[in-house]
C-alpha cells in the first residue's frame, strides 16, 4: 500500500514539475509576447479580441458537454466510450462553428463593437479545431501524462500565438494580428495532441456510452457554464458599457493577475484533479493530498499577490509600457485577489474528482451571480469599481468552494483556517519588509529585480530557520518530500 501511495504521489509531482515548467515557458512566452504586442497594438484593439473570446469561451462550453473532464474522471473507460466522446465533440464542434458565424453580426450590435463580426467569424473555426482533439488531449490527462501535454502547450503558443501574433502585428495587421494567433495556436495543438495520442475513431455513437459520460458531463458544463459567467461577467459588462478601450485595459490587467492562477493554480488543479479521481474513495489519502495541495498553492500565492501589490506601478511600465498608465491603480486593486482566484482551485479539483459537480454547480451559480451583479454597480465608478466588485466575489467564491471541500472530506473549519497561517506570516513579513527598506528606483526593472531577489531571501530564510511558524506542518512535508524525490533522481 504505501509503494502504491508514494508511486501515485512521485507519479503526481512528476507530472506537476512537467506542467509546471511546460507552463513556465508558456508564461515567460506570454510575458515576452505581452511586452512586444502592447506596443504595437491598441488598447482597443486587444479590446475586440477579448469580446470576442468570450463569445467563443461560453460557446466552448456546450460544444464539448464535459465530455472530456468525464473521460478523465471515469473509473473505467472502453472503446465504446471513447469514439462515442470523440463522435460527439467533432459533431458539436461542427455545430457551433456554424451558429457562431451565422449569429457574428447579432453578437457584435449587442457589444456595439462593429469589428466584432469579422473577428468572431473567423475564431469561430475554433470550435471546429478543438473538436478533433477534445478526446485525444482527456486521454492524455487520464493517463497523467503531463511531460507531453505541457510540451504541446508550450510549442503552440509559441510558434502559433507568439511568432504568428508578433510577425504579423509587425506587418500592420492591427486586431488580426491576435485573430490569426488564436487560430494558428489551436491548429498546432491539434496537429501535436492528434500525432502523439491515437485511440479509436470509429465513426458510432452508442447512447449508453452517453448516458454514462453526461451524468458526469451534464453536471461539470452546468458548473462550467456558471463558472465562465463569473470568469468573463465582468468582460461583458466592462464591453458593453465602457466600451473597447477600457476592455483592452482590463483584459491586459486581469490577465496579468491571473497569471500565477494560470501557471500555477491550473497546474495543480489539473494534476491533482487526475490523482484524487484515481483514488476517490480513499477519505483520508484524499483529505492529505487535499490539504497539501492547498499549503503549496498558499506558499506561492500569497507572496505574490504582496509583491505584485507593492510594485504594481513598475509591473505595468515594464509589461505594457507608459501608454497604459491609466492600467495602474486598477492593478494594484486586483492583485488583491490574486490567492483568492489562484486557491479555489484545488477545491475545484475535489469537487469533480468526487463527482459533487451539481454542489459545485450551485455555487458557481452564486459567484457568477456575484460577479456580473457587482460590475453592473461598479461600472458607475469606472475600472476601479469593477476590480472592487471582481475582488469582492473572488473571495465570496472562495469561501463558498472551500465549504464544499470541508463538507465533502469531513475537515473542520479551523483546521482550514490553521493551514493557511504560516502563509499568511509570510506574507506580513514580506509586506513590512518591502515597507520599511522602501528600495525603489528611477528605473522599474532595477526596482523589481532587487525587490524581487530581497523576496526570495527572507522567504528562504523563513523557511529554513523558523520551518514550524513560516511551513507548519504540511509544509515542512512539502519540502521534504521534494528533497527526497530529487535525491532519488541523483
Amino acid at each position: 500500500m504505501n509503494n502504491k501511495k508514494n508511486s501515485l504521489s512521485e507519479r503526481t509531482f512528476n507530472g506537476f514539475l512537467w506542467m509546471l515548467s511546460g507552463n513556465g515557458i508558456q508564461g515567460v512566452s506570454q510575458f515576452l509576447v505581452l511586452i512586444i504586442l502592447a506596443r504595437l497594438l491598441e488598447p482597443s484593439e486587444f479590446g475586440v479580441v477579448t469580446a470576442a473570446m468570450v463569445v467563443i469561451g461560453f460557446s466552448i462550453i456546450f460544444s464539448s458537454l464535459g465530455v472530456g473532464p468525464a473521460i478523465v474522471q471515469r473509473p473505467v473507460i472502453n472503446d465504446n466510450h471513447i469514439s462515442t466522446a470523440f463522435n460527439l465533440s467533432v459533431f458539436l464542434g461542427i455545430i457551433f462553428t456554424l451558429s457562431i458565424f451565422s449569429l457574428s453580426g447579432y453578437i457584435s450590435s449587442f457589444f456595439r463593437m462593429k469589428e466584432l463580426e469579422n473577428v468572431l467569424k473567423i475564431l469561430s473555426f475554433t470550435f471546429l479545431i478543438q473538436g478533433f482533439y477534445t478526446t485525444a488531449l482527456s486521454l492524455l490527462e487520464r493517463e497523467l501524462q503531463y511531460k507531453t501535454i505541457s510540451l504541446i502547450n508550450g510549442l503552440a503558443y509559441i510558434l502559433g500565438y507568439g511568432l504568428t501574433g508578433i510577425l504579423l502585428g509587425l506587418n500592420g495587421y492591427g486586431v488580426y494580428a491576435l485573430v490569426i494567433a488564436q487560430i494558428a495556436q489551436e491548429t498546432i495543438k491539434l496537429l501535436l495532441i492528434t500525432k502523439y495520442q491515437k485511440h479509436n475513431k470509429e465513426i458510432k455513437i452508442r447512447m449508453q456510452a452517453i448516458k454514462e459520460l453526461m451524468y458526469f458531463g451534464g453536471g461539470f458544463t452546468v458548473a462550467r457554464i456558471f463558472n465562465y459567467l463569473a470568469l468573463q461577467g465582468d468582460n461583458l459588462v466592462v464591453g458593453r458599457s465602457l466600451g473597447s478601450e477600457a476592455l483592452g485595459i482590463y483584459g491586459r490587467i486581469y490577465q496579468l493577475m491571473a497569471l500565477p492562477a494560470t501557471l500555477f493554480g491550473q497546474v495543480v488543479d489539473k494534476v491533482l484533479f487526475s490523482a484524487m479521481a484515481k483514488i476517490q474513495t480513499e477519505q483520508d489519502r484524499l483529505k492529505l493530498v487535499y490539504k497539501r495541495g492547498v499549503v503549496l498553492v498558499s506558499m506561492v500565492a500569497i507572496p505574490v499577490s504582496i509583491f505584485a501589490f507593492m510594485f504594481s506601478g513598475e509591473i505595468i511600465s515594464v509589461l505594457l509600457g507608459n501608454q497604459w498608465y491609466e492600467a495602474k491603480l486598477p492593478f494594484q486593486v486586483l492583485t488583491i485577489g490574486i490567492f483568492f482566484r489562484t486557491s479555489y482551485k484545488i477545491s475545484e479539483s475535489v469537487a469533480r474528482s468526487t463527482g459533487a459537480v451539481y454542489r459545485r454547480a450551485w455555487r458557481q451559480a452564486i459567484y457568477a451571480l456575484a460577479i456580473i451583479g457587482g460590475c453592473v454597480i461598479g461600472q458607475f465608478w469606472g475600472l476601479i469599481g469593477i476590480v472592487i466588485s471582481v475582488n469582492i466575489a473572488l473571495i465570496i467564491n472562495f469561501i463558498l468552494m472551500a465549504h464544499l471541500s470541508l463538507s465533502i472530506l469531513s475537515i473542520r473549519s479551523i483546521d482550514f483556517i490553521k493551514i493557511h497561517m504560516p502563509a499568511v506570516l509570510n506574507g506580513i513579513t514580506l509586506f513590512l519588509a518591502i515597507s520599511m527598506l522602501d528600495l525603489r528606483f528611477t528605473n522599474p526593472i532595477l526596482s523589481l529585480i532587487t525587490n524581487f531577489i530581497l523576496c526570495v531571501i527572507l522567504l528562504s530564510f523563513n523557511y529554513f530557520v523558523f520551518p514550524q511558524y513560516f511551513l507548519g506542518k504540511e509544509g515542512k512535508w512539502i519540502i521534504n518530500f521534494v528533497k527526497m524525490y530529487f535525491n532519488k533522481k541523483k
